[in-house]
Protein backbone atom coordinates (compact mmCIF):
# COMPACT_ATOMS: atom_id res chain seq x y z
CA UNK A 1 0.00 0.00 0.00
CA UNK A 2 2.80 2.28 0.98
CA UNK A 3 4.54 1.92 -2.14
CA UNK A 4 1.59 1.81 -4.46
CA UNK A 5 0.26 5.53 -3.01
CA UNK A 6 3.87 6.85 -3.20
CA UNK A 7 4.27 5.87 -6.25
CA UNK A 8 1.29 7.39 -7.66
CA UNK A 9 0.89 10.27 -5.43
CA UNK A 10 -2.25 9.67 -3.08
CA UNK A 11 0.14 9.18 -0.11
CA UNK A 12 0.34 12.96 0.38
CA UNK A 13 -2.26 14.29 -1.49
CA UNK A 14 -5.16 13.11 -4.13
CA UNK A 15 -5.41 9.95 -6.83
CA UNK A 16 -4.65 11.99 -10.15
CA UNK A 17 -7.52 11.00 -11.83
CA UNK A 18 -5.06 9.32 -14.59
CA UNK A 19 -4.04 6.93 -11.67
CA UNK A 20 -7.19 6.08 -10.65
CA UNK A 21 -8.82 5.51 -14.03
CA UNK A 22 -5.67 3.17 -15.08
CA UNK A 23 -5.81 1.02 -11.77
CA UNK A 24 -9.26 1.84 -9.93
CA UNK A 25 -12.31 -0.24 -10.35
CA UNK A 26 -15.62 0.15 -11.85
CA UNK A 27 -18.30 -2.21 -13.41
CA UNK A 28 -17.06 -0.96 -16.88
CA UNK A 29 -13.95 -2.18 -16.42
CA UNK A 30 -14.89 -5.54 -14.99
CA UNK A 31 -17.11 -6.08 -18.70
CA UNK A 32 -14.18 -5.52 -20.55
CA UNK A 33 -12.37 -8.06 -18.85
CA UNK A 34 -10.23 -6.06 -16.97
CA UNK A 35 -9.62 -8.32 -13.91
CA UNK A 36 -6.26 -7.13 -13.01
CA UNK A 37 -8.25 -3.66 -10.97
CA UNK A 38 -9.67 -6.43 -8.70
CA UNK A 39 -5.80 -6.41 -7.82
CA UNK A 40 -4.37 -2.81 -8.50
CA UNK A 41 -7.78 -1.20 -7.07
CA UNK A 42 -6.76 -2.51 -3.80
CA UNK A 43 -3.17 -1.30 -2.85
CA UNK A 44 -4.38 2.34 -3.60
CA UNK A 45 -6.19 5.16 -1.85
CA UNK A 46 -8.08 8.18 -3.04
CA UNK A 47 -6.05 10.98 -0.73
CA UNK A 48 -3.88 11.08 1.69
CA UNK A 49 -6.57 10.80 4.96
CA UNK A 50 -8.16 7.40 3.15
CA UNK A 51 -4.93 6.33 3.08
CA UNK A 52 -4.11 6.99 6.93
CA UNK A 53 -7.03 5.12 8.00
CA UNK A 54 -6.47 2.36 5.43
CA UNK A 55 -3.20 1.63 7.11
CA UNK A 56 -4.23 1.58 10.64
CA UNK A 57 -6.98 -0.45 9.57
CA UNK A 58 -4.85 -2.70 7.52
CA UNK A 59 -1.91 -2.57 10.59
CA UNK A 60 -4.56 -3.68 13.10
CA UNK A 61 -6.95 -6.14 11.18
CA UNK A 62 -4.53 -7.76 8.97
CA UNK A 63 -2.27 -7.95 11.79
CA UNK A 64 -4.32 -9.36 14.36
CA UNK A 65 -5.47 -11.86 11.49
CA UNK A 66 -1.73 -13.21 10.82
CA UNK A 67 -0.86 -13.25 14.17
CA UNK A 68 -4.09 -15.53 14.92
CA UNK A 69 -4.01 -17.94 12.12
CA UNK A 70 -0.89 -17.23 10.07
CA UNK A 71 0.28 -15.35 6.84
CA UNK A 72 -1.14 -18.08 4.31
CA UNK A 73 -4.72 -18.40 5.89
CA UNK A 74 -4.53 -14.55 6.14
CA UNK A 75 -3.37 -14.05 2.76
CA UNK A 76 -6.08 -16.49 1.17
CA UNK A 77 -8.99 -14.92 2.99
CA UNK A 78 -7.93 -11.14 2.69
CA UNK A 79 -8.21 -12.17 -1.24
CA UNK A 80 -11.09 -14.04 -1.63
CA UNK A 81 -13.35 -11.99 0.59
CA UNK A 82 -12.07 -9.07 -0.88
CA UNK A 83 -12.26 -9.94 -4.62
CA UNK A 84 -15.34 -12.02 -4.20
CA UNK A 85 -17.16 -8.80 -2.13
CA UNK A 86 -16.43 -6.61 -5.09
CA UNK A 87 -17.70 -9.07 -7.72
CA UNK A 88 -20.93 -9.41 -5.59
CA UNK A 89 -20.98 -5.64 -4.96
CA UNK A 90 -20.42 -4.73 -8.41
CA UNK A 91 -22.96 -7.27 -10.25
CA UNK A 92 -26.06 -7.99 -8.37
CA UNK A 93 -26.01 -4.59 -6.81
CA UNK A 94 -24.99 -2.08 -9.25
CA UNK A 95 -25.52 -4.03 -12.27
CA UNK A 96 -29.22 -4.39 -11.72
CA UNK A 97 -29.23 -0.46 -9.99
CA UNK A 98 -28.20 0.41 -13.27
CA UNK A 99 -29.74 -1.92 -15.76
CA UNK A 100 -26.27 -2.36 -16.78
CA UNK A 101 -25.79 1.33 -18.34
CA UNK A 102 -22.68 2.12 -17.57
CA UNK A 103 -23.67 6.00 -17.21
CA UNK A 104 -26.63 4.55 -14.67
CA UNK A 105 -23.90 2.60 -13.05
CA UNK A 106 -20.86 5.69 -13.02
CA UNK A 107 -23.86 7.52 -10.85
CA UNK A 108 -24.77 4.94 -8.56
CA UNK A 109 -20.64 4.41 -7.68
CA UNK A 110 -17.70 6.18 -8.33
CA UNK A 111 -16.80 6.02 -12.24
CA UNK A 112 -13.39 4.39 -10.73
CA UNK A 113 -12.98 3.07 -7.22
CA UNK A 114 -10.35 1.95 -4.54
CA UNK A 115 -9.33 0.44 -1.44
CA UNK A 116 -8.42 -2.50 0.80
CA UNK A 117 -11.57 -2.12 3.07
CA UNK A 118 -13.34 -5.10 1.81
CA UNK A 119 -10.62 -7.82 2.27
CA UNK A 120 -10.13 -6.24 5.38
CA UNK A 121 -13.72 -6.72 6.67
CA UNK A 122 -13.55 -10.12 5.19
CA UNK A 123 -10.75 -10.78 8.04
CA UNK A 124 -12.38 -9.13 10.59
CA UNK A 125 -15.03 -10.80 9.86
CA UNK A 126 -12.58 -14.27 10.41
CA UNK A 127 -11.77 -12.88 13.43
CA UNK A 128 -15.40 -12.23 15.02
CA UNK A 129 -16.09 -15.86 14.38
CA UNK A 130 -13.14 -17.28 16.34
CA UNK A 131 -14.53 -15.46 18.95
CA UNK A 132 -16.29 -17.12 22.10
CA UNK A 133 -18.64 -14.17 21.92
CA UNK A 134 -19.17 -13.92 17.97
CA UNK A 135 -22.90 -14.19 17.70
CA UNK A 136 -23.07 -11.13 19.90
CA UNK A 137 -20.49 -9.24 18.30
CA UNK A 138 -21.33 -10.31 14.69
CA UNK A 139 -24.84 -8.81 14.95
CA UNK A 140 -23.16 -5.57 16.57
CA UNK A 141 -20.76 -5.06 14.08
CA UNK A 142 -23.04 -4.96 11.33
CA UNK A 143 -25.16 -2.87 13.09
CA UNK A 144 -22.43 -0.60 13.30
CA UNK A 145 -22.24 -0.56 9.63
CA UNK A 146 -25.59 0.04 9.23
CA UNK A 147 -25.63 3.10 11.57
CA UNK A 148 -22.06 4.40 9.47
CA UNK A 149 -24.35 4.39 6.51
CA UNK A 150 -27.13 5.87 8.02
CA UNK A 151 -24.92 9.07 9.15
CA UNK A 152 -22.84 8.80 6.31
CA UNK A 153 -24.09 7.47 3.10
CA UNK A 154 -21.69 5.10 0.70
CA UNK A 155 -23.79 2.27 -0.73
CA UNK A 156 -21.18 1.03 -2.11
CA UNK A 157 -18.42 0.93 0.43
CA UNK A 158 -20.93 -0.11 3.40
CA UNK A 159 -22.52 -2.55 1.20
CA UNK A 160 -19.02 -4.24 1.02
CA UNK A 161 -17.99 -3.93 4.08
CA UNK A 162 -21.52 -6.36 4.57
CA UNK A 163 -21.13 -8.45 2.22
CA UNK A 164 -17.38 -9.59 3.18
CA UNK A 165 -17.42 -9.30 6.99
CA UNK A 166 -20.34 -11.87 6.52
CA UNK A 167 -18.32 -14.08 3.76
CA UNK A 168 -15.19 -14.15 6.25
CA UNK A 169 -17.54 -15.01 9.10
CA UNK A 170 -19.57 -17.84 7.17
CA UNK A 171 -15.70 -18.91 5.31
CA UNK A 172 -14.65 -19.19 8.73
CA UNK A 173 -17.21 -20.84 10.70
CA UNK A 174 -17.21 -23.67 7.62
CA UNK A 175 -13.57 -24.67 8.04
CA UNK A 176 -13.77 -24.27 11.75
CA UNK A 177 -16.74 -26.91 11.70
CA UNK A 178 -15.26 -29.16 9.82
CA UNK A 179 -12.49 -29.20 11.69
CA UNK A 180 -14.04 -29.39 15.48
CA UNK A 181 -16.97 -31.27 14.04
CA UNK A 182 -19.38 -28.78 16.27
CA UNK A 183 -18.34 -25.40 15.43
CA UNK A 184 -17.43 -24.00 18.68
CA UNK A 185 -13.79 -23.68 19.91
CA UNK A 186 -12.68 -22.33 22.78
CA UNK A 187 -10.75 -19.06 20.91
Amino acid sequence: MVAANIFTGSLFGNLPTAHLQSWGISLATLLNGDISRLVTATFLSHDSDMFVTQFLFAAAIIGTHEWRRGTWSTLTLFCVTDIAGSLVIFFLIIAPLSGMDLHAADSIALKHDVGMSGGGFGLLGGIVAGMRQRWLIAPAVLVAIIVKFRLFPDLIADSLHIVTFILGFAIYQTILYRKTGKGDHAA
